[in-house]
Protein backbone atom coordinates (compact mmCIF):
# COMPACT_ATOMS: atom_id res chain seq x y z
CA UNK A 1 0.00 0.00 0.00
CA UNK A 2 1.34 3.42 -0.88
CA UNK A 3 2.57 5.66 1.92
CA UNK A 4 0.17 8.47 1.04
CA UNK A 5 -2.85 6.17 1.12
CA UNK A 6 -1.69 4.60 4.39
CA UNK A 7 -1.25 8.03 6.00
CA UNK A 8 -4.70 9.11 4.82
CA UNK A 9 -6.30 6.01 6.36
CA UNK A 10 -4.44 6.55 9.64
CA UNK A 11 -5.44 10.23 9.75
CA UNK A 12 -9.10 9.34 9.10
CA UNK A 13 -9.03 6.68 11.84
CA UNK A 14 -7.49 9.10 14.36
CA UNK A 15 -9.98 11.81 13.38
CA UNK A 16 -12.89 9.38 13.82
CA UNK A 17 -11.57 8.14 17.18
CA UNK A 18 -11.19 11.69 18.54
CA UNK A 19 -14.67 12.62 17.30
CA UNK A 20 -16.21 9.54 18.93
CA UNK A 21 -14.36 10.03 22.25
CA UNK A 22 -15.43 13.67 22.56
CA UNK A 23 -18.93 12.92 21.20
CA UNK A 24 -18.76 15.49 18.45
CA UNK A 25 -21.46 14.27 16.05
CA UNK A 26 -20.69 16.71 13.26
CA UNK A 27 -17.10 15.51 12.98
CA UNK A 28 -18.22 11.87 12.96
CA UNK A 29 -20.49 12.59 9.99
CA UNK A 30 -17.72 14.59 8.32
CA UNK A 31 -15.37 11.63 8.72
CA UNK A 32 -17.94 9.25 7.25
CA UNK A 33 -18.43 11.60 4.30
CA UNK A 34 -14.66 11.89 3.80
CA UNK A 35 -14.26 8.09 3.80
CA UNK A 36 -17.19 7.72 1.38
CA UNK A 37 -15.71 10.29 -1.02
CA UNK A 38 -12.30 8.60 -0.88
CA UNK A 39 -13.87 5.18 -1.48
CA UNK A 40 -15.91 6.42 -4.48
CA UNK A 41 -12.80 8.13 -5.90
CA UNK A 42 -10.74 4.96 -5.54
CA UNK A 43 -13.37 2.71 -7.13
CA UNK A 44 -13.95 5.14 -10.00
CA UNK A 45 -10.26 5.33 -10.81
CA UNK A 46 -9.75 1.55 -10.64
CA UNK A 47 -12.58 0.55 -12.99
CA UNK A 48 -12.52 3.52 -15.34
CA UNK A 49 -10.16 2.49 -18.15
CA UNK A 50 -10.70 -1.27 -18.43
CA UNK A 51 -13.75 -0.83 -20.67
CA UNK A 52 -12.07 1.36 -23.32
CA UNK A 53 -11.57 -0.12 -26.76
CA UNK A 54 -9.38 1.52 -29.38
CA UNK A 55 -8.68 1.00 -33.03
CA UNK A 56 -6.28 2.86 -35.32
CA UNK A 57 -6.28 3.32 -39.07
CA UNK A 58 -3.36 4.62 -41.13
CA UNK A 59 -3.87 5.70 -44.72
CA UNK A 60 -0.38 4.50 -45.69
CA UNK A 61 2.06 1.93 -44.33
CA UNK A 62 4.87 2.82 -46.75
CA UNK A 63 5.70 6.38 -47.75
CA UNK A 64 8.39 8.45 -49.44
CA UNK A 65 10.26 11.12 -47.51
CA UNK A 66 8.03 14.21 -47.22
CA UNK A 67 4.73 12.41 -47.91
CA UNK A 68 1.75 12.68 -45.61
CA UNK A 69 -0.50 10.18 -43.88
CA UNK A 70 -3.80 10.49 -42.02
CA UNK A 71 -4.08 8.76 -38.66
CA UNK A 72 -7.52 7.98 -37.25
CA UNK A 73 -7.90 6.61 -33.71
CA UNK A 74 -11.34 5.50 -32.57
CA UNK A 75 -12.15 5.14 -28.87
CA UNK A 76 -15.26 3.47 -27.49
CA UNK A 77 -16.50 3.29 -23.90
CA UNK A 78 -18.18 -0.10 -23.45
CA UNK A 79 -19.36 0.60 -19.89
CA UNK A 80 -22.85 1.83 -19.01
CA UNK A 81 -21.20 4.58 -16.92
CA UNK A 82 -19.60 7.81 -18.15
CA UNK A 83 -15.95 8.70 -17.83
CA UNK A 84 -15.94 12.21 -16.33
CA UNK A 85 -12.63 13.12 -17.96
CA UNK A 86 -10.18 11.34 -20.17
CA UNK A 87 -6.95 12.65 -21.67
CA UNK A 88 -5.96 10.66 -24.73
CA UNK A 89 -2.58 10.96 -26.44
CA UNK A 90 -1.35 9.03 -29.44
CA UNK A 91 2.44 8.67 -29.12
CA UNK A 92 4.45 9.35 -32.31
CA UNK A 93 8.04 8.65 -33.32
CA UNK A 94 10.29 11.73 -33.65
CA UNK A 95 10.48 11.23 -37.43
CA UNK A 96 6.80 12.11 -37.84
CA UNK A 97 5.39 15.61 -37.35
CA UNK A 98 1.75 16.58 -36.95
CA UNK A 99 0.56 18.92 -39.69
CA UNK A 100 -3.15 19.19 -39.10
CA UNK A 101 -5.22 18.25 -36.06
CA UNK A 102 -3.83 17.16 -32.72
CA UNK A 103 -2.45 13.87 -31.51
CA UNK A 104 -3.88 14.44 -28.01
CA UNK A 105 -7.28 15.42 -26.69
CA UNK A 106 -9.17 15.86 -23.42
CA UNK A 107 -12.77 14.70 -23.46
CA UNK A 108 -15.77 13.30 -21.61
CA UNK A 109 -16.90 9.86 -22.74
CA UNK A 110 -20.61 9.15 -22.37
CA UNK A 111 -21.92 5.72 -21.42
CA UNK A 112 -21.48 3.40 -24.40
CA UNK A 113 -20.16 6.45 -26.28
CA UNK A 114 -17.43 6.77 -28.87
CA UNK A 115 -15.16 9.46 -30.25
CA UNK A 116 -12.53 9.80 -32.95
CA UNK A 117 -9.13 11.46 -32.97
CA UNK A 118 -7.95 12.35 -36.48
CA UNK A 119 -4.75 14.09 -37.50
CA UNK A 120 -2.38 14.33 -40.44
CA UNK A 121 1.36 13.62 -40.18
CA UNK A 122 4.30 14.28 -42.47
CA UNK A 123 7.14 11.78 -42.81
CA UNK A 124 10.20 13.93 -42.04
CA UNK A 125 12.87 11.25 -41.63
CA UNK A 126 13.42 7.96 -43.36
CA UNK A 127 13.15 4.80 -41.34
CA UNK A 128 10.66 2.61 -39.53
CA UNK A 129 8.40 4.91 -37.45
CA UNK A 130 5.97 3.91 -34.75
CA UNK A 131 2.48 5.41 -34.48
CA UNK A 132 1.06 4.58 -31.07
CA UNK A 133 0.37 3.31 -28.55
CA UNK A 134 -2.51 5.39 -27.23
CA UNK A 135 -1.94 6.65 -23.68
CA UNK A 136 -5.02 7.33 -21.55
CA UNK A 137 -5.24 9.25 -18.30
CA UNK A 138 -8.40 9.53 -16.22
CA UNK A 139 -9.57 9.81 -12.65
CA UNK A 140 -12.53 10.45 -10.43
CA UNK A 141 -14.98 13.36 -10.28
CA UNK A 142 -13.15 14.93 -7.35
CA UNK A 143 -9.64 14.93 -8.77
CA UNK A 144 -8.26 12.85 -5.91
CA UNK A 145 -6.96 9.89 -7.90
CA UNK A 146 -5.62 9.36 -11.41
CA UNK A 147 -4.99 6.28 -13.48
CA UNK A 148 -2.96 5.71 -16.64
CA UNK A 149 -3.35 3.02 -19.27
CA UNK A 150 -1.50 2.33 -22.49
CA UNK A 151 -3.20 0.39 -25.26
CA UNK A 152 -0.43 -1.50 -27.00
CA UNK A 153 -1.82 -1.36 -30.51
CA UNK A 154 1.04 0.47 -32.19
CA UNK A 155 1.36 0.49 -35.96
CA UNK A 156 4.32 1.39 -38.13
CA UNK A 157 5.09 3.49 -41.18
CA UNK A 158 8.15 2.72 -43.28
CA UNK A 159 9.57 5.88 -44.83
CA UNK A 160 11.82 5.42 -47.85
CA UNK A 161 14.23 8.06 -49.20
CA UNK A 162 13.27 9.84 -52.40
CA UNK A 163 14.83 8.27 -55.44
CA UNK A 164 15.88 10.78 -58.08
Amino acid sequence: MKLRRRMTIIAAAVFLAVALVFRVGFFVYACYAMVLVALVAYVMSQVSLEALQTDRHLTVRRAQLGEEAVVTVGVRNTRPFPLPWVVMEDILSPGLSVLEGQSSRAMVLRPMGATTLRYRVRCDKRGYHRVGPVLFETGDFFGLTRKFLSHANAQFITVYPKVA
